[in-house]
Formats: C-alpha cells, sequence, structure tokens
C-alpha cells in the first residue's frame, strides 16, 4: 500500500482512520489484544473477587470498614497497573499504525521489538502527564463546583420570589457542573498529552521535552485536534456503551429468560463482553490520533514533502541498483 498523506480535515482523518483500521484489522486488534486481554482479565478477576456487593449490607462492621478499605486500595493497584499497560500498547500500536499509513510492512512483533528502547521513557513521561492532568483535574472540580454553587443557589432565590423552577438557571447549572468541565478536562488533555505518545515512540522525545513538543504541534491550530477529540472520546465510549446495553439486552431477552444463572455469572458474562467490545473499538481512538498527529506535522512542517522526498531517493536508489540486489534491498527495508 502506497502512502498518500496530504493535509486533511476533521472528516477526511476519521475516514483515513476507519479505512486503516479495515484494512488492517487484524494487526491492530493482535497489537491491542496482547496485552489488553491479560491485563483486562487480571483486572476483572481483582474486580470480582473483591465482591463489592457484600459491603452494601445496612449494618457493618469495623472490621467490614477496614476490608473495604483494603480492598478500594487493590482495585487502585488493579487500575494503575492497567493504566500504563495501556501506555505500552498504545505505544505499540502508534508504531504499527505510523508504518501502515506511511506504506511500510510490519508484523505484531516487530511493533512491540520498536517499543522497547523507548518504553521507559513513554512510562515516565506519562508519570509527569498523569500529576499534571491530576492537579488539573482537582483545580477544574474545584472552580466549577464553586460557580454552580452559585448558579443553583440563584435559581433556588429566583424559584423562590417568582415561584417558578427556575429552569433555565438549572440548565445552566448542570452545564456548568458537567458539561463544561468534561470539555475543560479534554483541553488540557489535549494541550499536555494528545500526541505525547506518538512524540515518545516515533521522534524519540520525552519528559518535558515531550510536552513541549506536543504544544508546538498545536500551537495555532488547537481547535481542530479539540473538537475532533471531543468528537472522538464521544463516538467511541458512545459507541462501547450502546453495544453492550444492545447485546445485554439480546442476551436477557434470549439466553437469561431460560436459563437460571447465578449473579457471578451474570457479573463475569458482562466483564467478557465489555473486554471483547473494548477490544473492538480500543485500537480506533489511537489510530486516529496518529492519523491527526501526522496530519498536524503535514500542516506544520511540511511531513507530505519531506515523505515524498525520501520515497523518490529511496526509488531512485533502488533503480540503480539490479534487479536481484533491488528486491533484496526492498524486503531489507521492508
Amino acid at each position: 500500500m502506497a502512502s498518500d498523506l496530504h493535509p486533511m480535515s476533521i472528516g477526511d482523518v476519521f475516514d483515513t482512520a476507519f479505512d486503516l483500521y479495515k484494512h488492517n484489522f487484524a494487526l491492530f486488534a493482535g497489537v491491542t489484544a496482547i496485552v489488553h486481554v491479560p491485563a483486562q482479565v487480571a483486572f476483572a478477576a481483582g474486580y470480582l473477587a473483591i465482591d463489592f456487593d457484600r459491603f452494601d449490607r445496612a449494618t457493618r462492621t469495623s472490621a467490614d470498614v477496614g476490608a473495604m478499605f483494603v480492598a478500594l486500595g487493590f482495585l487502585f493497584l488493579l487500575f494503575v497497573g492497567y493504566h500504563f499497560l495501556y501506555v505500552a500498547h498504545s505505544g505499540a500500536l502508534s508504531i504499527a499504525v505510523s508504518e501502515r499509513l506511511l506504506g511500510r510492512p510490519i508484523t505484531i512483533g516487530e511493533s512491540y521489538r520498536r517499543l522497547r528502547p523507548t518504553l521507559a521513557k513513554l512510562l515516565f513521561t506519562w508519570v509527569l502527564i498523569d500529576l499534571i492532568l491530576l492537579v488539573c483535574t482537582f483545580a477544574i472540580f474545584i472552580a466549577f463546583a464553586v460557580i454552580g454553587s452559585f448558579v443553583i443557589g440563584a435559581a433556588a432565590l429566583a424559584a423562590g420570589q417568582s415561584g417558578e423552577p427556575g429552569a433555565v438557571i438549572l440548565t445552566v447549572a448542570v452545564i456548568l457542573m458537567f458539561v463544561l468541565p468534561f470539555l475543560a478536562f479534554i483541553a488540557m488533555a489535549i494541550c499536555f498529552a494528545v500526541f505525547s505518545t506518538q512524540v515518545v515512540v516515533l521522534e524519540g522525545n520525552g519528559y518535558s521535552g515531550a510536552l513541549s513538543r506536543n504544544w508546538s504541534l498545536l500551537r495555532g491550530r488547537f481547535w481542530q485536534p479539540f473538537w475532533f477529540t471531543v468528537l472522538l472520546t464521544v463516538l467511541v465510549f458512545g459507541l462501547h456503551i450502546a453495544l453492550q446495553e444492545s447485546v445485554e439486552f439480546l442476551l436477557g431477552l434470549s439466553l437469561y429468560s431460560w436459563m437460571p444463572l447465578s449473579h457471578l455469572s451474570h457479573q463475569v458474562i458482562e466483564e467478557v463482553l465489555a473486554t471483547v467490545i473494548s477490544l473492538l473499538l480500543q485500537p480506533f481512538m489511537m489510530i486516529a490520533l496518529t492519523v491527526l498527529y501526522f496530519d498536524q506535522r503535514m500542516r506544520r512542517e511540511g511531513f507530505d514533502i519531506e515523505l515524498a522526498l525520501y520515497e523518490r531517493e529511496a526509488a531512485l536508489a533502488r533503480a540503480a541498483l539490479p534487479s536481484g540486489e533491488s528486491t533484496a534491498a526492498t524486503e531489507g527495508a521492508g
């Protein structure tokens, strides 16, 4: 597949990402599955083993409270481990996507082998990003909680004076407390992290250098990546919820109606279903972001011109070789 890179609109990025996923489904799903499936199984097994339902009893002893905090701590450690495994497989997936986007062959094993030299740098870069996003999230929550409280108070005061519910003010409060914080978090994540994985594994930058490089790719063109990321997040999570609810509804009409299952069996089925759906949808997010990364580089740095010159030089070099050596050189480059 010859590479055909050019500046794209938001719709073009989605189309390119979808076509890339469709034509390389086995490769991208395989890169994801190697890490995602064992990690998801371990996370689900830990969650089911904790059995949070036992903490819902009306009467709790001090031992129950202590056990609940231990369980929450264990679950947090599982989540942290899963997060960094996700970062690792995202790096390998970014490498695979970049190679296929540029028309070069790559295998699942090669994707992870090429990740190894930058893996530690990638993980520590994401530790820095996580700390920054944690502080930003806390600040956003506090700011919008305070503003929302004032608006709700104004709505209650208006309702008391006019005898009306103040629906408009309550709607504004909901937007302030839920929609705007979500958009603010997306904006912060884009500023610090949207291309950081690609910058580390494809360019070799790391730590604060990766964050500054991420921002340099956004400077002057922030809003396209912002709205693209919002649409991508809503699309992926919306599809995940819709697919899971639809399949569970069909299972309720068919399997569950004639085969009585225990509560644990229901939970296992739900976890397996969530794992499969996540395996299908999760790669698309990193594929789309990697395509957007190359689009930003082409717009800012003329990466398409650089790539065209590289391919022209490679073609001239192959043409200058005897036919047998040219074939061997082509295979070696692939």
